[in-house]
């Protein structure tokens, strides 16, 4: 379960039929980005994340079902002719995260990984991004 606190930190936390990886609970701080899209969300909501308004649910404020919300995303993904899946959008956080110098630390406190070697499978994207960098250099 996501949760949104004034604080301006997205709070993940187990909910009933469900739980993190490790079972952790975790904040994680808020983009300035992040905080201008939720400052438009209803108040009086309990999902962050609800869909649109229908017969059995009038004001919308019910949360998107992961099936639901998966067809949606491969139907955008399609649309725009990009391949991918759901991970692929944590798979590009992590890599951009470490591209831009996070501490790892840092990093693995954000996406729940408690092992290091868990995160380093994502280094490959820096590599890629250092090699591209050197090839700038050498022009």
């Amino acid at each position: 379960m996501i949760s949104i606190q004034k604080k301006n930190l997205i709070h993940i936390r187990p909910k009933d039929d469900w739980t993190t990886k490790t079972g952790n609970v975790r904040s994680i701080p808020m983009s300035e980005r992040a905080r201008k899209k939720f400052r438009n969300q209803k108040k009086d909501c309990r999902w962050v994340f609800t869909a649109r308004a229908s017969k059995r649910y009038p004001q919308g404020d019910h949360q998107v079902s992961e099936r639901r919300l998966l067809q949606s995303l491969k139907r955008t993904l399609k649309k725009i002719g990009l391949k991918g899946h759901l991970h692929t959008f944590r798979h590009s956080f992590i890599s951009h995260a470490i591209i831009s110098g996070i501490p790892e630390a840092v990093i693995r406190n954000w996406v729940g990984h408690v092992n290091k070697k868990t995160l380093q499978l994502y280094t490959h994207i820096a590599d890629q991004a250092s090699q591209t960098a050197m090839e700038k250099l050498n022009q």
